[in-house]
């Protein structure tokens, strides 16, 4: 089963300032949030030396789709520390960037409405999103994934690339998010 999601509506890609593409990110938004917007992440790609964690980036661009314009167009965080929220530890390599909705909406003002899973055990096909190495970070790529392994008592699992390919491939695709078809939906 191949599944199927707007590639490029809730993808972001993230650039230092002298714009080298440091990761892929998700942009999640629901009503209660108001003004903000979230940018999920791999906390690795905020740091200037990925998972050692020691360093945060003091700026980066979040670039987020245009359909008007056909291209991402950035938003730029001038002070990182004051807009993000991390967890700096390789079991825990998660961050959430804050964004505001005018800035988004002023780009992309039709974000598809995203749930986020925290047990998708039964789920064995699923969609890896983000912005690769291996096409030079410019688009979207997405990969069919499967399940191959649960790591019992650890919030893990390994994951299979369908196209059998090396890690040049999947460099990049760090904090692109992991999407599981919601068939109550």
């Amino acid at each position: 089963m191949e599944l199927q999601f707007d590639k490029k509506g809730n993808i972001v890609r993230l650039k230092d300032m002298c714009e080298h593409v440091i990761g892929s990110g998700v942009l999640y938004y629901e009503e209660y949030l108001g003004g903000r917007l979230y940018a999920l992440t791999a906390a690795h790609n905020l740091y200037e030396d990925g998972d050692l964690f020691g360093v945060l980036r003091k700026s980066i661009y979040v670039e987020v789709y245009s359909y008007t314009h056909q291209c991402y167009e950035p938003i730029t965080i001038r002070n990182l520390s004051d807009s993000v929220a991390c967890s700096p530890k390789k079991d825990a390599d998660f961050a959430i960037i804050v964004l505001n909705k005018v800035d988004v909406d002023s780009i992309n003002p039709n974000l598809s409405t995203i749930q986020i899973v925290n047990n998708c055990a039964e789920t064995k096909s699923m969609l890896l999103l983000g912005f690769p190495k291996a096409n030079n970070h410019k688009e979207v790529l997405s990969s069919n994934v499967t399940r191959i392994e649960e790591r019992i008592g650890e919030q893990q699992f390994l994951l299979n690339m369908e196209q059998g390919i090396a890690n040049f491939y999947v460099e990049g695709y760090s904090g692109g998010g992991i999407f599981v078809e919601n068939r109550n939906k």
